[in-house]
């Protein structure tokens, strides 16, 4: 239902009305002729206009009307050069009985299927207009006048109640994430062949539909149907925000994760890391560890989430010898023991010791015997990653047995 009772009574403003005077005037007089109601139900095709015309007739005699008729009725709807007879009367209709200086109201009904009415909604409800060409002829035994008007009446767009489609469906989205909107009538009215313009050059038809928008951007989502309604809804598609949570100074060869934090992650997916020296991982987890000192900058992506990253620098850990500890001068074929003191030896990968005769040896002390005499030089690495970043050497005199 487009329209109803769109006008209640209304005042005809602005018109010309006639009114012939017979050689005797008639005692029954028309004023106010009008729409009282209409409504039109777009529904079917063609659509329907209905509704009742109104006329006031006075009785301004001293006798009760009795031989009264109205013996035509004309009612049109008017736009442009075009115009549709809405309403009429066949046959006389006889008023009888109005006393003498009282006025009653005549009702016609009047029931009309035609696609004028489409025409005549785009004037009431979008104009906030009709235009209305009424003829009415009033009869006394022998005499009769005619009373015309034709009249542009104001109707408050308010009081037009059309068809208003409501979009259903979320006006704030993630891109590359599938969404549903949905159609549907304010006053219940059954619609067909809706259309879809999702505003990214995609359409789609039915009452319900869903979408993936691949871009972000702001995209006007318009919907039409076969009876000529439309309604339009904004759609906004964006990334969501993320941010890395992680360390961003750590050490050469040390495995570190790193984690995405945002709101709906749950409905993130495809992530991709870049962790700034070639490697490429997979999944919403990065572990990683660095070879090399440098700083690297960790990307990540995801399908629906914006690009973030983080700056994170590698090095090595701060390491120093201070001093070898262990004799000078020692005698073959026996055991010996030699250690380090220094800062941070805890965070050596390994503490590597080069005897100097072949023999390498691992930690801190260290035991040793030497087999032969001679002259050696013993030297101490510190290995993080399988890089040597500090070194230190001692020489060490092996006696013979002294017979």
């Amino acid at each position: 239902m487009i329209f109803r009772n769109i006008i209640n009574k209304l005042p005809f403003r602005g018109g010309r009305r006639t009114q012939p005077q017979p050689s005797i005037v008639l005692t029954t007089q028309i004023t106010n002729p009008r729409l009282i109601d209409a409504s039109v139900d777009t529904s079917t095709s063609p659509s329907t206009i209905s509704g009742v015309f109104g006329i006031d007739i006075t009785n301004s005699g001293i006798l009760d009307t009795r031989s009264t008729r109205i013996t035509d009725a004309s009612i049109k709807l008017i736009k442009g050069e075009t115009s549709i007879n809405i309403g009429s009367v066949d046959e006389p209709q006889e008023i009888k009985d109005i006393p003498a200086g009282d006025t009653r109201t005549i009702k016609f009904e009047f029931d009309r299927e035609t696609e004028f009415a489409d025409v005549v909604i785009d004037d009431i409800c979008n104009i906030g207009e009709i235009t209305a060409d009424m003829q009415i002829t009033v009869a006394e035994i022998l005499l009769a006048a005619t009373y015309s008007s034709k009249e542009t009446i104001q109707v408050e767009s308010s009081d037009c109640n059309v068809i208003k489609l409501n979009i259903s469906g979320q006006s704030s989205i993630n891109v590359n994430q599938t969404y549903e909107w949905s159609v549907s009538t304010e006053s219940g009215a059954t619609v067909s062949g809706i259309t879809w313009d999702m505003g990214d050059g995609t359409t789609k038809r039915g009452k319900q539909v869903s979408h993936e928008y691949t871009s972000e951007g702001e995209y006007n989502i318009t919907v039409t149907t076969e009876q000529g309604n439309t309604a339009s809804k904004d759609v906004v598609a964006e990334r969501l925000p993320l941010a890395i949570v992680g360390p961003t100074s750590v050490r050469v060869g040390e495995n570190n994760e790193w984690r995405p934090t945002g709101e709906n992650l749950q409905n993130l997916s495809g992530f991709e890391w870049s962790m700034g020296d070639g490697t490429l991982i997979q999944g919403q987890m990065a572990r990683h560890k660095y070879s090399d000192e440098g700083t690297y900058t960790i990307r990540l992506i995801s399908d629906q989430g914006e690009s973030t990253s983080i700056e994170v620098l590698s090095s090595y850990p701060n390491i120093s010898i201070q001093a070898i500890s262990g004799q000078d001068t020692v005698q073959f074929d026996q055991s010996y023991q030699w250690s380090i003191t220094g800062n941070n030896l805890s965070e050596a990968d390994r503490i590597e010791w080069n005897m100097g005769d072949g023999s390498v040896k691992q930690g801190n002390p260290i035991s040793h015997t030497y087999r032969q005499s001679g002259d050696y030089t013993i030297t101490v690495n510190i290995i993080v990653s399988d890089d040597v970043i500090e070194s230190r050497t001692d020489d060490v005199v092996v006696e013979g047995l002294v017979i």
